[in-house]
């Protein structure tokens, strides 16, 4: 049993000043109750004379103590739901949650058909699910083990903000109308990451033109009051593989490219042959040739 005194000043008459009561607090320390706490029972409109002091304990909770708890358990409440620490787990607040995908690093500036698409320095691309509010990954939850889908993307869409529909219009599903992407289009994140594997540019017997273009990622599971953003990496360059192999027509040439891509010469034909059966393979071999002996090179050339 703890004493509290109470002192009536704002609606007691002053012969009231004088009543002091010992209540039941039931275990409550005396520093438990403030000077805000007194001061409301202070200015109630109790009447305090005639009330024993279990009865003014019980309306003293029921109007001050009970509606302190529930502002300390509410702003807790607050607290949690506003932390940096996120498992991924979806709460029960109504507010929508903002998710985002990254990619870890850029994709390399050429990219071939038929190769596989790699980052930078031959690296392996990573995505990575982030919370926007927190800016920190979530690797847990049943969003950090959702399904994705990789997509190829216009290289001019080059905005910062987007919504669903426009990062939807910029994707490029066909090419010489056949599918542009071969391989594991779709992934699994796992801890809140997917690695690009086995994933390439589809080389066919059409020409694919040079096109500047763009990697993009997007969820293919939804979930409830989540909006997760799309990715989307650097912009790079698509080049048909035959173009490696190929360079006819090319306006500047190494001197370690194929002889039969100079002009006259072409890639299968006796010239070639007879080119290559004396060690002439390369453009540095026929300007050898050339400068030590002319008529030899001339006459290769001009057997039939």
């Amino acid at each position: 049993m703890v004493s509290i005194s109470l002192q009536i000043f704002n609606h007691m008459p002053l012969s009231a000043n004088k009543y002091s009561y010992n209540l039941p607090t039931s275990g409550l320390a005396n520093s438990q109750i403030n000077s805000a706490v007194l001061e409301e029972i202070n200015c109630s409109d109790f009447i305090i004379k005639g009330i024993d002091g279990a009865s003014l304990l019980q309306i003293a909770f029921e109007q001050i103590v009970r509606p302190i708890v529930k502002k300390e358990i509410e702003q807790q409440l607050k607290y949690l739901n506003n932390g940096k620490c996120y498992s991924g787990a979806a709460g029960s607040s109504s507010e929508p949650r903002y998710l985002e995908l990254q990619f870890s690093s850029n994709v390399s500036e050429t990219v071939w058909t038929a190769e596989p698409i790699r980052g930078e320095g031959n690296s392996f691309i990573l995505v990575t699910l982030f919370d926007v509010h927190t800016g920190e990954a979530v690797i847990s939850g049943p969003e950090a083990s959702a399904k994705l889908e990789i997509v190829i993307l216009k290289g001019s869409f080059d905005r910062d903000d987007w919504t669903a529909e426009e990062f939807s219009q910029n994707i490029i599903k066909e090419m010489n109308e056949k599918k542009i992407l071969k391989g594991n289009v779709l992934l699994e994140l796992k801890g809140g990451i997917g690695t690009l594997d086995d994933l390439s540019i589809l080389h066919d017997k059409n020409w694919k033109p040079v096109s500047k273009l763009r990697l993009g990622a997007r969820f293919v599971d939804t979930f409830q009051n989540i909006r997760v953003k799309e990715a989307k990496t650097n912009t790079f360059t698509m080049k048909d593989k035959r173009m490696k192999e190929n360079r006819k027509g090319v306006e500047v040439l190494s001197l370690m490219d194929n002889v039969w891509c100079l002009k006259n010469i072409g890639q299968r034909g006796p010239i070639v042959d007879r080119l290559t059966e004396r060690g002439i393979k390369t453009i540095q071999d026929f300007l050898s040739l050339n400068f030590a002996r002319p008529e030899e090179l001339k006459k290769q050339q001009d057997m039939q």
